[in-house]
């Protein structure tokens, strides 16, 4: 993810249900924290989890679609929410933004995936 610096579990462990951990961010210097709490794990199948700021809430759906001959499907369905609600009247001017950027943060992933198995 853009300007990701490194994650830090907090309690429960790593990426288990319940667990929550922060996620440091840099966002064009200015140090950023993400609080992640692990909602859902399906091992190969499914990772959901809620990511929280003081100005947003967001819950993640990563699913894993199996398409044969080691190939595997990545659907990825994003819940916004933020904070205080009034701001949410304005979510429809970072949604696009949010959507390109996430964007080319699965596409960078995908580059890395590949690279790594081929």
């Amino acid at each position: 993810m853009k300007g990701f610096d490194r994650y830090k579990s907090e309690t429960g462990g790593k990426r288990k249900v319940g667990s929550t951990a922060i996620q440091f961010f840099d966002d064009n210097g200015q140090p950023t924290k993400v609080r992640e709490e692990v909602l859902e794990i399906k091992v190969n199948e499914r990772f959901r989890c809620l990511l929280s700021t003081q100005n947003m809430i967001s819950e993640q759906d990563y699913r894993f679609l199996d398409q044969g001959n080691g190939q595997t499907r990545l659907l990825v369905e994003t819940e916004v929410k933020l904070r205080p609600a009034l701001f949410n009247v304005f979510g429809f001017f970072v949604k696009g933004p949010m959507r390109k950027q996430q964007a080319k943060d699965l596409q960078q992933l995908k580059a890395i995936l590949e690279q790594q198995g081929g």
